[in-house]
């Protein structure tokens, strides 16, 4: 059987915008080749502010660096320089990176067979009806903000915060251990609350390195998702009804592929009435 021929679209200004600005782009590859696909296209859209280049050097030296790490993963890097518009009121600086993400997206939808857009903005809601068309499966990855548009286009769409180490552990210099081992730290949806017991239940992706075929295309269904049980006194003082279908971040206690225990429990993101996740505020 031929690998699945992959194409990655990634709109870095949109993402690091929404809290991905720390995204680990080795992780992000490798969940988007997970099951041994064929990365055809792995495609980075930025910018490059060349006054800002020019006044601050060490800005400059940071962004090289940057994009020469990015390169040295095997991703191709799109700068487009920024423009600067006054507006009236002040100096306004864009890059609009959409057309140039849906001219490759369109050029090669054909010959993909699954494509992995990672942006939360609406305006690329038709380019995944017409991807789809072509025959392409669609997933949409996103993180603090994804439209409603996108998301009922998508064929899946996942959350970047509960991607395996696709995002760095919120207690700064913790372990680090492979996501999914015990003693990990692991972020998952808290699926049940149990007033009576005094218990809960978090629902978290499995990390995919090995993983069957089922699991690799549906790494979200319940069938393949890790489960942990934590006590409710892990965090105090907070809202029951508020915390379900909540991000929490956690320490993994237990073997992977059984029900394993939560603990040391952070509060990440809250579920909104969109349908999406905001910073959980405390």
């Amino acid at each position: 059987m031929l690998p699945e021929r992959v194409g990655l679209y990634v709109d870095q200004a949109n993402i690091n915008g929404s809290g991905g600005f720390e995204l680990d782009y080795s992780a992000l590859r490798d969940f988007a080749l997970r099951g041994g696909a064929k990365g055809v296209q792995l495609n980075i859209y930025s910018s490059i502010d060349l006054l800002k280049n020019e006044r601050d050097t060490g800005w400059s030296g940071r962004v090289m660096g940057f994009h020469t790490a990015i390169r040295s993963l095997g991703y191709h890097l799109f700068v487009k320089e920024a423009k600067h518009y006054d507006d009236g009121e002040k100096v306004v600086t864009k890059a609009n990176v959409d057309v140039d993400i849906a001219v490759n997206v369109m050029e090669n939808a054909a010959k993909l067979d699954r494509i992995i857009l990672m942006s939360g903005d609406g305006d690329f809601a038709p380019l995944i009806a017409a991807a789809r068309r072509l025959g392409a499966r669609v997933e949409v990855i996103a993180m603090d903000t994804c439209s409603a548009a996108l998301r009922n286009e998508a064929d899946a769409l996942f959350n970047g915060w509960l991607i395996p180490d696709l995002m760095p552990s919120l207690e700064k210099g913790g372990n680090n251990l492979q996501w999914g081992l015990s003693g990990s730290r692991v972020r998952g949806t808290i699926e049940s609350i149990d007033e009576e017991n005094r218990m809960g239940t978090i629902r978290y992706m499995k990390h995919l390195r090995g993983a069957d075929h089922t699991t690799v295309f549906a790494p979200l269904a319940p069938e393949n998702q890790g489960m942990a049980v934590f006590d409710l006194c892990e965090l105090k003082n907070l809202d029951l009804f508020s915390m379900r279908g909540a991000i929490v971040e956690f320490t993994l206690m237990g073997e992977m592929d059984l029900l394993a225990s939560a603990k040391e429990l952070l509060m990440h993101r809250a579920p909104t009435r969109s349908g999406w996740y905001r910073p959980w505020l405390s």
